[in-house]
């Protein structure tokens, strides 16, 4: 059976998940954003080894330490996908920007795709592709232990940002929809920031997804704030050229976290209000 535990890293509280097989004992670490030492005594004190890295996507709060740890423990590098690519080669420039200290740089041993599967030990993730707040974000979902570990797609209340490069609130929405819900409404999710949740308690109750179901149900969100304007950084269209000089643009706009968390809980609770649900008969993309 696998079991978790949660270790909140960096200035902006981020859940560093270690995860570990109770029959092997052997762990993985998701998204070490930073404070290594920290989450070495835990792995320690849990008395477990640490076989891999783990990462959702590149955020500089969920992969700042990632090169770190690889090297001082000669660790392997899994996910996030291919579309993080220039977030990882801008960790430098996140790191900056937000006050980190330098993140190593580092190449994935293993690139990620939707419907891949990851093993701890004996225990296997499923791994989804959900696209949106970044376009190489994954999330691990063990059916077993009825968990998925979702980086920064979906928190308790409210969905990850979207006005960063690469991000785009319509795809985001899509994967929580398209590939989260099917997981079933009993999965607790663990968020890359603040507290626990279930899908079942997010899809009836959080304001920009409440009332949604899985495909082939019917049912789809359109969301709209108020005054028709988009939540967009107008920053979506990066192209790898330019990205470097995209991400220093809208972080040099940026006095929060990439999540918002810090100022302002991903950047959702101004938008509560405004949030409209209305009946879809357009089909999903890739349905």
């Amino acid at each position: 059976m696998l079991h978790y535990l949660t270790v909140p890293v960096t200035p902006f509280q981020q859940n560093c998940s270690i995860l570990w097989c109770d029959e092997t004992r052997e762990a993985a670490v998701v998204d070490p954003g930073g404070d290594l030492a920290k989450i070495r005594a835990e792995v320690a004190r849990l008395g477990v080894t640490l076989k891999q890295i783990l990462l959702t996507h590149a955020h500089i709060d969920h992969a700042g330490g990632t090169g770190a740890l690889a090297r001082e423990l000669g660790l392997p590098i899994v996910g996030p996908h291919p579309g993080d690519q220039f977030w990882i080669d801008g960790l430098a420039e996140q790191a900056k920007r937000f006050g980190f200290a330098p993140a190593e740089p580092f190449k994935p041993t293993r690139w990620l795709a939707d419907g891949d599967q990851v093993m701890v030990g004996h225990c296997t993730l499923d791994v989804r592709h959900c696209p949106g707040h970044t376009p190489g974000h994954v999330v691990f979902h063990s059916a077993q232990a009825g968990r998925a570990f979702v980086g920064d797609v979906l928190f308790a209340g409210s969905i990850g940002r979207t006005d960063f490069p690469g991000g785009d609130h319509d795809t985001l929405i899509n994967s929580i929809v398209d590939r989260l819900w099917p997981m079933g409404d009993a999965t607790v999710f663990i968020p890359g920031n603040g507290p626990e949740s279930s899908f079942g308690r997010e899809r009836r109750s959080n304001p920009y997804v409440a009332g949604t179901c899985a495909p082939g149900l019917g049912f789809r969100p359109g969301l709209q704030a108020l005054g028709g304007a988009k939540r967009r950084s107008g920053l979506a269209a990066w192209s790898k050229k330019g990205s470097t000089r995209a991400i220093r643009a809208s972080m040099s706009r940026m006095r929060v976290s990439p999540e918002g968390w810090v100022l302002s809980h991903c950047g959702g609770a101004p938008l509560l209000a405004a949030i409209i649900l209305r009946h879809s008969d357009t089909p999903a993309p890739g349905r």
